[in-house]
């Protein structure tokens, strides 16, 4: 072996070493692990070095389906349950009645906050939770609690007025985590049919807007002349990982930085996004195709102009960052236990999501140690230390 391949070889192993290194640092230290909770995970401080991301999925609504109790009358109420969770309930009852949803405390976690709702409920029923703890004292509760899990007995159930009349209400019972009640999701009995998609910062997949303005050699949209508006043909959720209800920004490259404000056109919602401005995206605006406009009150100097739009980039939150290429996500499947294999790291910003409604992505990653140090330097010199 030469001296430059041994040298070479030197390099390498240096690197090596020095990424291991880092790793182990990282690794066991707990200030630099990340944990997230939610429906979509975006985690802005992820690690250079590589390494294999902890993710579990699981049913937002925590009451199993189906429920104990099943389709019935009584005394002049009948209530039936729905394929969706949802109970419609018909008729007068005489005196109370109680429909048992869950019977046991699966899926509780001991010193954890649980909130209860009861979505389109009227006046005349209400959902309570039954507990009995350590020494047989027995609870209720009818909106939050915290379980423990020296509760002997614990019941999730509707329970009706005496006397209350009910024409054909449909009411959606659902305990989830936290303490603050959430739009109701049915449970999601099987995890392991939900697809879990990771992908980089850039949420937006330009080669996939449908339009023959897309030209791959700029990895971006190309006229050749008139270029106030460059239509696209594609569903804003065929050419972007978003969700709808959350927030977004989105940035990009103009070929005339002069010509005015640009802005794209969300045809589902009829308005426009501003570039550079954040945007909470509706269902119809996934549904339905976006237009690259350039001011609507001016097309000078871009009219009979070549025009280009590049480096186009939609993130989640509100403060837009650094351009980064579009990375082609990559699904895994869950085992049963909702568990994900194999989740490997997206430097520097990763985002997580399922194909799934009423999903709730549970992840544990490490952070970026500049990142980190950075923002303690900042806390101490926030707080007056030194």
């Amino acid at each position: 072996m030469g001296i430059a391949d041994k040298l070479q070889t030197i390099a390498e192993n240096e690197q090596k070493v020095y990424r291991a290194g880092q790793l182990n640092v990282i690794s066991n230290a707990e200030s630099l692990k990340g944990i997230l909770s939610g429906k979509i995970i975006n985690a802005k401080d992820v690690s250079p070095v590589e390494h294999t991301v902890g993710v579990k999925v699981s049913s937002k609504n925590l009451i199993p389906f189906p429920y104990a109790v099943t389709s019935g009358e009584s005394n002049g109420l009948t209530w039936t349950v729905n394929d969706d969770g949802g109970i419609t309930l018909n008729g007068t009852r005489s005196g109370i009645i109680m429909l048992n949803l869950w019977l046991n405390n699966i899926n509780l976690e001991d010193g954890v906050k649980y909130q209860l709702s009861l979505a389109n409920a009227v006046d005349g029923i209400n959902i309570y939770a039954y507990y009995k703890d350590a020494d047989n004292g027995q609870h209720w509760a009818s909106s939050s609690l915290t379980y423990n899990k020296e509760w002997k007995e614990f019941k999730v159930y509707l329970q009706t007025k005496e006397n209350a009349v009910f024409d054909n209400v449909t009411v959606h019972p659902m305990l989830e985590r936290g303490t603050v009640a959430t739009v109701y999701t049915p449970y999601v009995a099987d995890v392991t049919a939900v697809d879990v998609k990771t992908t980089g910062k850039n949420l937006f997949n330009v080669s996939a807007v449908g339009s023959s303005y897309y030209d791959a050699s700029i990895n971006g949209l190309k006229k050749s002349s008139n270029g106030r508006i460059l239509y696209t043909s594609a569903p804003l959720k065929q050419c972007a990982d978003v969700k709808s209800g959350e927030t977004y920004i989105m940035t990009a490259t103009h070929s005339h930085p002069d010509a005015g404000g640009k802005f794209v056109w969300l045809k589902g919602s009829g308005r426009a996004w501003h570039w550079g401005k954040a945007v909470t995206l509706t269902q119809d605006d996934l549904d339905n195709s976006i237009s690259f406009y350039k001011s609507s009150s001016d097309e000078s100097p871009v009219a009979n102009e070549e025009v280009t739009i590049t480096e186009i980039q939609i993130e989640s939150g509100s403060t837009a960052t650094a351009y980064e290429p579009y990375i082609e996500p990559v699904i895994y499947t869950p085992n049963a236990d909702g568990t994900v294999d194999g989740v490997l790291s997206i430097y520097p910003e990763m985002n997580i999501c399922t194909d799934t409604d009423g999903v709730i992505i549970d992840c544990n990653y490490y952070k970026d140690i500049d990142k980190a140090f950075n923002e303690l330097t900042t806390n101490i010199a926030l707080s007056g230390g030194n």
